[in-house]
């Protein structure tokens, strides 16, 4: 165990505790497993310990996220004991048991804490966890209006995102300058034509996320990306002679059915 590695570590991230009476298991004992579980997680789907461990920070947010989501998983079965005659459920006359609503409650509260956790980490880290695409943390997320669940609606979203970013890059924005975007999406400084273009971008595969977007005016967007950047030769200085340039050789301000871009 790396990131909680004590009851007492465990009970400071996970509120609202009883402490365990002597001779009964504390909580750490109890879900062990599940935090190794958690732990296996976080390293395979989020960050490795490697990466953070002299970040007091990062390590933080790391432990919120191991808690948290080790207790999510273990709350199915923390009442449930295997008897001679089968499962029974832990009861106490002094303590009323949780209606499920409430269990539901508790469960998708603390996915939501773990959700958190891991975009207050990304932006730690400068988007080394949700930094792969031109959003940054879960703004394509909450661009599609979702409220909850947004690391597993990033997951599901990331590869269909990278497709799009990918395909504008062959044949409107070129490579370069989609690095330039993802790279921007963590910057701090203020870049008006990066700023436009992020902008035109994002709302471009969010409108293709939902299906939102008719062929034509998928068209018009990328001529206005191409507009914008051409009239942009500063930051953009190599577009021109990018292979992305070659689809709109024969297009200035005014389109017609032979001109570049008619496929998106």
């Amino acid at each position: 165990m790396k990131y909680i590695t004590s009851n007492a570590l465990l009970t400071a991230y996970i509120p609202n505790l009883v402490t365990a009476v002597e001779g009964e298991k504390d909580l750490f004992t109890k879900i062990t497993p599940h935090l190794t579980i958690a732990e296996a997680w976080l390293e395979s789907r989020v960050v490795k310990y490697a990466d953070i461990a002299e970040n007091e920070s990062a390590m933080t947010y790391a432990k919120i996220i191991v808690a948290n989501e080790g207790f999510r998983r273990a709350i199915p079965s923390l009442d449930l004991i295997l008897t001679e005659n089968g499962f029974g459920i832990v009861s106490d006359n002094n303590v009323a048991p949780a209606s499920r609503d409430r269990v539901n409650a508790l469960l998708k509260g603390l996915r939501a804490q773990v959700d958190e956790a891991i975009e207050a980490l990304d932006a730690i880290l400068n988007g080394a966890v949700l930094g792969d695409t031109v959003f940054q943390g879960y703004e394509a997320q909450r661009m599609q209006e979702v409220t909850e669940d947004f690391f597993a609606r990033y997951l599901a979203d990331k590869i269909r995102i990278i497709a799009m970013e990918e395909m504008l890059a062959r044949r409107v924005l070129s490579s370069e300058v989609l690095s330039a975007l993802r790279n921007y999406a963590y910057d701090t400084t203020v870049n008006e034509p990066l700023s436009t273009l992020a902008f035109m971008v994002k709302q471009y595969i969010v409108r293709k996320l939902t299906d939102k977007m008719t062929p034509e005016e998928g068209k018009h967007v990328a001529r206005q990306m191409v507009d914008w950047i051409r009239k942009h030769p500063d930051t953009f200085p190599n577009w021109e002679n990018s292979e992305a340039a070659k689809y709109w050789a024969d297009y200035t301000y005014k389109n017609d059915k032979n001109s570049g871009g008619f496929w998106l």
